[in-house]
């Protein structure tokens, strides 16, 4: 049997019967940064608990990052849908017999899932609604983070065993040759070097975006000067770039999967882009990043990894976390294009000396 302890000796407490495998389950945020800001967390669990059998519920279209990996062994997408269809995952995720359920999401829908899921032990973050339902809580700092995450499974014995999601969503040949296939579809040059913008974010944090003719200026500058191909890619197109961009470029906005994104930022050799789902996609492929910081904190959200420069004003009331801003948005309308170009002229020849 298994019984509910504080996180200082979880791991001995599961006494269960040697030929039952234990089971894990854990639940995710709806968003792209934030599934990816739990996957060192997964790997944390893997190397504590060798053999369990882990199981990831997470939205229906973040599915993709965890298809192929050795993170987990099952995935079970988030009901859509009242309560019939949350009754239907209640009454899956009790008759899957999980030993230890793991919320990385302070959601109400996330808490009570674990805590109806039937395992004994639960992991979560302390000062949510419903927070009593863990049997194990942390400190939950700031914003959704890797760092959050960590601390909530070294809460149940695990050691930390990579700090960074780079390298953790696995391609195969197949992605990148779909990739290609959708490059060269779209007239992008495979001799030439390909930049891709990204200037969108969800749309509850429109607050995070940098003008458009303001990419498009940086567009222009890279295509001039570093005969580079511009693509952006994103949920929507923004034709506010195209009509301010002097040089062509490719839109691809919209007409990708996530694996087709992430198997194109693996191709890019810059991306550059507001602090959103797809600069941190770019970070875990390992391609440098001119990421454009405003109301959040690079020190908690910021790409992971090397290589990559952070472009901010530093206000004194940046970060702030904000939905809207009663200042006019300075730290971004004021950040100006020749900081982002100078930033992606550092980035650029510090590849192009390494590929020397």
């Amino acid at each position: 049997m298994l019984a509910a302890v504080d996180g200082s000796g979880v791991k001995d407490s599961l006494n269960m019967v040697p030929t039952e495998p234990l089971r894990i389950v854990t639940f995710h945020l709806n968003q792209v940064g934030d599934l990816l800001f739990s996957l060192p967390a997964l790997a944390s669990l893997r190397a504590g608990f060798p053999g369990a059998h882990i199981t990831a519920v997470v939205r229906p279209s973040l599915t993709s990052l965890l298809r192929p990996s050795d993170l987990v062994d099952s995935i079970i997408e988030r009901a859509r849908g009242g309560l019939l269809a949350k009754g239907r995952l209640i009454w899956r995720l009790r008759r899957e017999k999980f030993h230890i359920a793991v919320s990385f999401s302070q959601a109400e829908e996330c808490v009570l899932l674990s805590r109806f899921s039937g395992a004994a032990v639960r992991a979560g973050f302390d000062g949510g609604h419903f927070s009593s339902a863990f049997t194990i809580r942390t400190e939950k700092a700031g914003p959704p983070s890797t760092m959050n995450n960590l601390r909530l499974v070294r809460a149940l014995g695990c050691p930390v065993v990579q700090d960074t999601y780079v390298g953790l969503v696995k391609l195969t040949q197949d992605d990148l040759n779909d990739a290609q296939e959708l490059l060269i579809k779209a007239d992008v040059s495979p001799g030439r070097p390909l930049v891709v913008l990204g200037p969108g974010t969800s749309r509850r944090r429109t607050i995070k975006e940098w003008p458009s003719e303001r990419f498009a200026a940086v567009a222009d500058h890279l295509a001039t000067n570093k005969s580079a191909q511009v693509l952006i890619l994103g949920a929507q197109p923004d034709p506010q770039i195209h009509m301010a961009a002097r040089a062509p470029m490719t839109d691809l906005s919209g007409r990708t999967t996530l694996r087709q994104a992430a198997a194109i930022l693996k191709r890019a050799i810059l991306f550059v882009g507001v602090d959103s789902g797809l600069m941190h996609l770019a970070a875990a492929m390992a391609t440098p990043c001119v990421a454009i910081f405003g109301p959040t904190d690079p020190s908690l959200t910021g790409p992971q990894g090397q290589g990559h420069a952070i472009v901010r004003l530093g206000l004194g009331c940046s970060p702030c976390f904000r939905k809207t801003c009663p200042f006019n948005r300075e730290c971004l309308e004021n950040l100006t294009t020749e900081t982002v170009i100078k930033a992606a002229e550092e980035i650029w020849g510090a590849r192009v000396a390494c590929q020397q």
